[in-house]
Order: C-alpha cells, then sequence, then structure tokens
C-alpha cells in the first residue's frame, strides 16, 4: 500500500509540478520546482516526478555517454536500485537485469550483498549506488561483487564519503539507530567513509577510474538538472 500511494503521488506530481526551470532525464520531465532532501536539506536534489536524486540523475548521463549498457547485449546486476531505474532496465531488449534487495518489494529477487546467489563471472556490470554505508561487512560485499562480475566487466560503485578525512569513521560501540544518527548523520548508516574509499574497493581486485565526468556540465546545467558538483564516479574493472 505504501509504494502504490508513493506511486499514485508521483503521477500527480508530474502534473502538479510541471514546468521549465528543472530538468529529469530519468523520468524525461521538465518541472517548476526540484524538492530539497536528506538530513541537510539539499536544495534541488530530489524529483518530484520519480523520486530520483542528484547522484540518479548524473549516473543515468554518464550510463548514456560512457557505457554501452544501452547498446550492448549485457547482464546486469543493479542493487538496491531506484524504482524508477528498475522500471526501465527490465523493459531493454538488449540486457538481461536482475535487481536485488532485501527489503525493496518490487527487485528481481531478496539477496544478501555479501552472500550473493549467483556463479563465478554472472554479470558483464555491475549497479552499487549508495549501499555500502549500510552493510557491516563491506570488504565481504565488495569480494562478492568483483567474484560474480566477468572478466572485463565494469562496475559503478557509489557511497558518500567525507573528503576531508584520509580515514572512514566506524566505530564497534555505534550500534543503535539514535548513535548511527548522530555519529554518522543517518540511523540506517554504519560508517563514513574517507579518501580510504577507493583503497578499500581496489583492496577487493577492481582497477578504479574516479572519473570527474560531472565537470562536462556548466553551472546553468548542475542548477537546471539537479547534479552535485562534487560527485564523482567511480568506474571500476574487472581485468
Amino acid at each position: 500500500m505504501k509504494n502504490q500511494i508513493r506511486s499514485l503521488l508521483y503521477n500527480i506530481n508530474k502534473y502538479l509540478f510541471s514546468g521549465n526551470k528543472f530538468y529529469c532525464n530519468i523520468c524525461d520531465r521538465h518541472y517548476r520546482k526540484f524538492f530539497s532532501a536528506g538530513e541537510n536539506r539539499r536544495a534541488n536534489a530530489r524529483c518530484p516526478g520519480c523520486g530520483s536524486f542528484e547522484r540518479h540523475r548524473l549516473m543515468m548521463y554518464f550510463l548514456e555517454e560512457k557505457t554501452n549498457i544501452f547498446s550492448d547485449n549485457l547482464s546486469v546486476l543493479d542493487i538496491a536500485p531506484l524504482k524508477t531505474f528498475h522500471k526501465l532496465f527490465s523493459k531493454m531488449k538488449n540486457i538481461r537485469y536482475t535487481s536485488i534487495d532485501l527489503e525493496f518489494p518490487y527487485v528481481t529477487l531478496k539477496a544478501d550483498l555479501t552472500e550473493l546467489p549467483f556463479q563465478d563471472e554472472t554479470f558483464d556490470c555491475i549497479l552499487c549506488y549508495h549501499v555500502l554505508e549500510h552493510i557491516e561487512d563491506d570488504i565481504k560485499a565488495l569480494s562478492e561483487m568483483y567474484r560474480i562480475l566477468k572478466k572485463d566487466g565494469w562496475a559503478i560503485i557509489q557511497s558518500p564519503f567525507d573528503k576531508t578525512s584520509e580515514q572512514s569513521l566506524e566505530q564497534n560501540d555505534v550500534i543503535t539507530p539514535v548513535d548511527r544518527k548522530k555519529i554518522y548523520g543517518q540511523d540506517d548508516h554504519v560508517r563514513i567513509y574517507g579518501r580510504d574509499f577507493i583503497k578499500r574497493i581496489e583492496s577487493t581486485g577492481f582497477v578504479v577510474n574516479e572519473d570527474d565526468f560531472i565537470n562536462k556540465f556548466n553551472d546553468s546545467e548542475i542548477i537546471r538538472f539537479g547534479l552535485d558538483r562534487e560527485e564523482i564516479i567511480n568506474f571500476c574493472t574487472k581485468q
């Protein structure tokens, strides 16, 4: 029922907030405003018509311009996907699409990222967007993604991180939602990644390219498309 209500609100918002100031490339609509979002109420962050955030819209632009996901025949694993992404990718004829999560009702199957039910080298590409900060054993999760990715395959592995900190912040005694929100800024996060995030990904075998794709957009486009100027795309490969 909750998801049905959310879908209904999105459909209403598509018309209620229709305009020309902002554009969402995921639902392909123009709006007069984007909603604020997050603990710090980021301005122009959330699309009123599909619920996408800055990171989702940037990833869509990146996928379209710098990957083969819309052209080649690929097997794709999407981890905890935005529902709009799930709908879009499920309809694409050129990919064999699988989505997983432990809670989302609309995914292909429920699966734990630290114990994936797939054989070695099953997927050509993996999308893992803002997931690892929720997982206790992130190294095991990264190792599992590496295991099931085909040789020469690619993955986009993103998480929020603190660029001012060299080391990730995680404390074994921070276990309650109240404490997690106080220390990590969100009650379902188990750490705040620092600049060592890339090394953690690389420790499991991935080769990571930190792509500054965001810099192709000028300031007016950043505002119009509701993007985050600080977002870097971690394009990871298995060689």
